[in-house]
């Protein structure tokens, strides 16, 4: 008889642990399978995010409505400048440009210590890019308000609205500049008085 209950015990104790490892491997399964469904999840949500992000970027590009208000300049020579972006812009509306570079430390000929361009776009382009990794970029040609020589720009811009200007002046060299893009309506640049 005891060795019946031995057995019966040993059997019954074998049997709770086979029973007991199947539950935790299953709990391991489903742990498991929920960690890589929430990675996916968080990752489905960033994409979703920056695809939304992009498409709203890309309206304004396409759409000719934004303004790239500047927080750095860069010279010829590659050396950078911090700037002020409310001064410092590059303006679309339409096939209307406002070009600016102030500064808060001077008057200057435009009243915000630089200079202040207004022009037309021509032959604007916008490659929307392949995908959120790659950026779009917009081309053109300016012709100044008052007539003569006309300069071209080139502006990358990222999902997340970072962007970067190239500006080739016909007589001037180049001038380049990143900042952010914003909507035209909500961006905060104060317009100094134009020279041409």
């Amino acid at each position: 008889m005891k060795l019946l209950i031995k057995k019966t015990t040993s059997f019954l104790i074998l049997i709770l642990l086979i029973t007991g490892i199947g539950f935790a491997q299953q709990q391991s399964t489903k742990k498991l399978q929920k960690n890589t469904t929430e990675k996916l999840t968080k990752k489905q949500k960033k994409l979703k995010k920056a695809l939304i992000s992009r498409k709203f970027y890309a309206d304004l590009l396409k759409d000719k409505l934004f303004v790239m208000e500047a927080d750095q300049l860069y010279t010829p020579a590659g050396q950078s400048f911090i700037v002020l972006p409310s001064l410092n812009f590059f303006a679309v509306k339409g096939n209307k440009v406002i070009f600016q570079i102030g500064s808060a430390q001077g008057i200057g000929r435009n009243g915000v210590g630089g200079i202040t361009a207004e022009g037309f776009i021509k032959n604007y382009k916008f490659n929307p890019g392949k995908n959120v990794k790659r950026p779009m970029i917009i081309t053109g040609n300016i012709s100044p308000r008052g007539g003569g020589a006309v300069g071209y720009f080139s502006m990358t811009v990222s999902s997340s609205g970072n962007a970067y200007l190239n500006l080739v002046l016909p007589f001037s060299g180049n001038i380049n500049m990143s900042g952010r893009i914003v909507d035209y309506q909500n961006a905060s640049v104060f317009k100094g008085q134009s020279l041409f």
